[in-house]
């Protein structure tokens, strides 16, 4: 039988907060860059960049507008 310091339960539920603290700054930065990369593609006046944001486009029509 193995015996662990008291520390030892504190440190694992120190990692696993920090494990889900980061995986919710990981949803947060992907949110965060889809909204600014559609902002940028509906503002941009480059020629068909502004279709890649629509949503109701295919795929394709927005791969041949690429």
């Amino acid at each position: 039988m193995k015996v662990h310091p008291e520390g030892y339960k504190n440190a694992y539920k120190r990692k696993k907060r920090e494990k889900s603290e980061d995986v919710g700054g990981m949803a947060l930065f992907a949110a965060s860059l889809r909204h600014q990369t559609t902002e940028f593609f509906n503002n941009s006046t480059l020629h068909g960049v502004r279709y890649i944001a629509e949503k109701e486009r295919p795929f394709c029509e927005k791969f041949v507008s690429f």
